[in-house]
């Protein structure tokens, strides 16, 4: 399977001190939950025609949803709340994740226009409010330890 690019971010509120004299400077997380983005608003176009009646992130590998493999990944790091960007086929999204995960809480944030990863992130404003938020794209299976950069004091951002 050809790798696609990958974008992790775990943006958390941070009282920081800085470097004084060469010091280490130190970082107190405040204890806010975290939240997940998964934005799933694409139409998968690429992956014609599989995507004509089923979404992309709900395309089965090896038994499982690539949804699936994402939220359970978060899910096992702590993550209990979940915002998904959706759009095209997004019923079909949240039929699932509804019935596959139901002890979850859940938003679902609608994207009529498609205008971009930033674009879909931002809507969900309203519903992180000043949390913590921890985004992965919903097309993408990544290998990579989520607890460490869930439970990480610095906040980050990955691609690739």
């Amino acid at each position: 399977m050809a790798r696609s690019s990958q974008l992790f971010v775990n943006f958390a509120h941070r009282k920081c001190t800085g470097e004084l004299a060469g010091e280490r400077s130190t970082c107190l997380m405040q204890m806010t939950p975290m939240k997940a983005i998964i934005p799933v608003a694409g139409a998968g176009t690429k992956l014609r025609p599989h995507t004509y009646t089923q979404p992309k992130a709900l395309i089965p590998i090896a038994g499982k949803t690539i949804l699936s493999f994402i939220v359970d990944q978060l899910h096992e790091a702590g993550i209990n709340e979940f915002i998904f960007i959706v759009g095209y086929l997004g019923e079909k999204i949240q039929d699932y994740v509804k019935q596959s995960y139901p002890d979850l809480t859940t938003h679902f944030v609608f994207q009529n226009e498609r205008q971009g990863t930033g674009h879909a992130i931002e809507l969900t404003r309203n519903i992180v409010g000043e949390d913590e938020v921890f985004v992965a794209l919903g097309d993408t299976i990544c290998e990579y330890d989520v607890h460490e950069m869930v439970s990480s004091p610095f906040s980050m951002l990955a691609i690739k």
